[in-house]
């Protein structure tokens, strides 16, 4: 049987061994929310206008039962393979049946 001399294949080994840097979310600065959010006032459209459109929507529904809108905002970014420096930050924003801000959660790391 014949050898098959394949250079690009040591490349692309080369190349895919390299490290790649992994994004996901959308980048947002959650100390600027913080700091311009005021609950009971705060609205859909103005979160909107600040942030863009959020990543994720869903509902929650506290332990009294009341309902609420919820807006997640979140970035990640890292290098791969392995993702030992990876930064993440995450907001999580619940809004009344009004579209005003009652509560609202975030971390950053």
């Amino acid at each position: 049987m014949k050898a098959i001399k394949a250079p690009w294949l040591a490349l692309w080994i080369v190349l895919t061994a390299c490290a790649t840097t992994v994004e996901i979310g959308k980048e947002f600065d959650p100390a600027r929310f913080d700091a311009a959010a005021r609950l009971g006032v705060t609205t859909q459209a103005d979160v909107r206008a600040l942030l863009g459109d959020p990543v994720s929507t869903g509902v929650v529904v506290n332990e009294n039962g009341e309902r609420f809108t919820r807006w997640v905002y979140y970035f990640g970014k890292g290098t791969a393979p392995g993702l030992r420096d990876a930064k993440f930050s995450m907001l999580e924003i619940r809004f009344d049946k009004r579209e005003v801000v009652q509560a609202y959660n975030w971390s950053s790391g």
